[in-house]
């Protein structure tokens, strides 16, 4: 026999009684969402022809439930898409409806920065900062004696 009490699911048999609290919290909520996010963007990777191995720049349309499910999980989301950054905006592209919501995701293809560092070794400074010029975020992850090396 089973009673009905708001909130939870309560089930039993024989002496045995279980109640599970069924309610969706806000972080609940995010979590969620950030798993439907990290779906997608490994959807949109597949679609777009990218290399498991390829890193990217993701930009998500900017509202409060992005906002919410960024401060939480931005570290999560990223390491498990590869992206070298997530940034809010206003991404071209087709909506995703979400539950309450719709948003966009735009993809670009990132860098990785050991091999731009490699580049700079190779092929020396003047081609390396050229190619580090295009890629957004690469000079963030450099520690600032790093700099000394860019300069002729």
């Amino acid at each position: 026999m089973s009673q009905d009490i708001p909130g939870w699911s309560v089930s039993n048999e024989g002496t045995t009684t279980v109640a599970l609290d069924i309610t969706i919290t806000p972080e609940l909520k995010n979590e969620g969402n950030a798993r439907k996010i990290i779906k997608q963007i490994q959807g949109l990777r597949k679609s777009q022809g990218y290399e498991i191995t390829d890193r990217i720049k993701v930009t998500i349309t900017e509202n409060p439930e992005t906002k919410a499910v960024l401060e939480s999980f931005k570290d999560n989301i990223s390491s498990q898409v590869l992206a070298n950054s997530i940034e809010l905006g206003s991404p071209d592209g087709d909506e995703i409806d979400f539950d309450g919501f719709k948003l966009t995701i735009d993809l670009r293809r990132g860098v990785d920065p050991d091999k731009l560092m490699a580049l700079y070794y190779k092929a020396g400074a003047r081609y390396f900062v050229a190619q580090a010029m295009h890629h957004d975020h690469f000079f963030d992850r450099l520690h600032p004696k790093q700099f000394l090396l860019l300069e002729f």
